[in-house]
């Protein structure tokens, strides 16, 4: 009877036994499967992995997607060597490309062009910064000026009325006159220059970049309420500009 229930416990634990080597396994090859089909392709540096910029399209490592480089990789050509972040087979991103020895851009990058904040550099120590439109050099800033904030109904815009000067005139509109009777509070704030006070509001001898704020009380047309009028803008360009609040 003793031998019997040996023989039972031995026979259970063997085949428990082979039941747990037999679930490792099983969860070895699950692991094994779940990175080649999902991990690795990720990390792939196929020579099937695809650069599509012309003169980046010789040689490439990094990561790929369906065939063509996607996120961080290293492309080259005749163009030089492009590090940095990929998107379906185009530079797309922060990226650097080098050109030669000390001449090479780095910044922003869309759809395998220059796009956005950057800078390049050029062998003789000369560097050029600022912001590029699909390869094509805009300038020190994205854009001539800005308008930071803007309270209020009044409609108002900036414009630049010639590329000489350094000043910026101020006006207020209303019913398509060029009035100030119904200002009845007004403060305005400038980072330089001179401020004209009067019939003629503004700034005059400003240097740029130029940070202005301007905050009014303006009357309605049937004058039963008062208004608030306010903008902090900043100008960019040289030039002689004028900001024109219609209220």
């Amino acid at each position: 009877m003793f031998s019997i229930k040996i023989n039972i416990n031995l026979y259970f634990i063997a085949k428990n036994h082979n039941y747990i080597i037999m679930k490792l396994i099983t969860y070895k090859y699950l692991l094994m499967g779940i990175f080649f089909l999902y991990i690795l392709p990720s990390y792939s540096q196929s020579d099937d992995c695809k650069v599509t910029k012309l003169g980046l399209n010789e040689a490439y490592k990094g990561d790929c997607k369906k065939g063509l480089a996607n996120g961080q990789g290293e492309a080259t050509g005749e163009l030089g060597t492009y590090v940095g972040t990929f998107k379906k087979g185009v530079p797309n991103g922060m990226g650097k490309l080098s050109y030669g020895e000390n001449h090479y851009y780095e910044g922003k990058w869309k759809s395998g062009k220059k796009h956005g904040e950057g800078t390049l550099y050029f062998p003789a120590d000369s560097v050029v910064r600022g912001f590029w439109d699909e390869d094509v050099y805009i300038g020190e800033y994205p854009s001539p000026y800005k308008i930071v904030s803007q309270y209020g109904s009044a409609k108002i815009s900036i414009r630049k009325i010639n590329d000489d000067g350094d000043g910026i005139d101020i006006v207020f509109i209303r019913n398509g006159m060029r009035t100030q009777q119904d200002v009845v509070q007004l403060t305005m704030q400038n980072s330089s220059g001179v401020q004209q006070d009067g019939q003629y509001l503004g700034f005059l001898n400003v240097s740029f970049p130029f940070d202005g704020r301007i905050e009014a009380k303006v009357q309605n047309l049937m004058h039963t309420a008062t208004n608030i009028v306010s903008l902090v803008y900043k100008i960019y360009e040289k030039g002689q500009w004028q900001i024109v609040i219609n209220y």
